[in-house]
């Protein structure tokens, strides 16, 4: 069990509307996991207790806030190194501008979601 904090380095927010542009992206996420070990794998899910996503661009700043899920699992057959495999499910249920802060609508179009796949390699330590 434990926490993981996590935030992007930077990033774009491109929207597909007419006349719009683009955002720089900042965010960051805080997951408590759990997970297990066996021989050669390790699992583990996890539950977002906060994650934020900061939209700026010359219109102002737009911040999204919710949740997510998380899964994944890591190949430690190599001695030193782990490949890890994560799925990421992000869900932002708020929204906050300048004029105040509002909760998304549901529906299919209503929330922002954010998916992502992360392939990685790690030097995992042991204590």
């Amino acid at each position: 069990v434990g926490l993981d904090y996590s935030m992007p380095v930077s990033g774009k927010f491109k929207e597909n509307s007419a006349g719009s542009s683009d955002y720089d992206f900042t965010g960051s996420t805080l997951w408590a996991y759990a997970g297990a070990r066996l021989p050669l794998i390790r699992a583990w899910a996890g539950y977002g207790l906060g994650n934020t996503a900061e939209l700026k661009n010359t219109a102002g700043t737009t911040t999204l806030s919710g949740g997510g899920l998380k899964v994944g699992a890591s190949f430690t057959g190599i001695p030193l190194l782990a490949i890890n495999v994560e799925y990421i499910m992000n869900e932002y249920k708020k929204l906050k501008t300048a004029t105040g802060e509002q909760d998304l609508p549901g529906g299919l179009y209503g929330k922002g979601k954010q998916d992502v796949i992360m392939v990685s390699i790690s030097a995992p330590l042991s204590f």
